[in-house]
């Protein structure tokens, strides 16, 4: 039998989401990562964020837990896994899947909305005009099914 259930959580902080928030507060141009994108470990917050999570499944047991658990191979997607199961009690064996990551972000990789804007600015243009992440519908890249009164991209809110 399929799974009954999807449950799906994002990673908690990382250090990477701190680096780029200290990069947009000074004005800069490029985001001093502290690691290879795959190897960002998690902040503090993160790590407690995670813990949340763990303690919202412990806590609400009664509704049912996961039985099984897919993890991102990145850093920070297996330590939220990690803590959050360990703070809920489960013992789960997570099965690792390539195919479950950040997307990738090619030339506008490490770059502040300043880094973009200076460097890229019909790249910044077509952000500010189309959003962050164009939507796909029906596999083309393109707008159209988010035109629709009423309609947000979840991706851009």
């Amino acid at each position: 039998m399929g799974a009954k259930e999807l449950w799906l959580i994002r990673h908690g902080e990382s250090e990477a989401n701190v680096a780029a928030l200290r990069a947009e507060r000074s004005g800069a141009e490029v985001v001093e990562a502290p690691a290879r994108d795959a190897d960002v470990a998690l902040s503090e917050l993160g790590i407690e964020q995670a813990r949340a999570v763990g303690t919202w499944l412990r806590e609400n047991a009664h509704q049912g837990v996961p039985t099984s658990a897919w993890v991102s191979p990145y850093v920070r997607a297996r330590q939220t896994l990690g803590a959050a199961m360990a703070e809920a009690g489960l013992e789960l064996e997570p099965r690792q899947d390539e195919r479950i990551r950040d997307r990738e972000l090619g030339i506008l990789d490490l770059l502040t909305s300043l880094g973009v804007d200076v460097r890229y600015p019909e790249e910044a243009e077509r952000r500010r005009v189309r959003g962050r992440i164009a939507p796909r519908a029906r596999g083309r890249a393109d707008d159209r099914a988010w035109r629709r009164p009423g309609c947000r991209h979840p991706l851009n809110t």
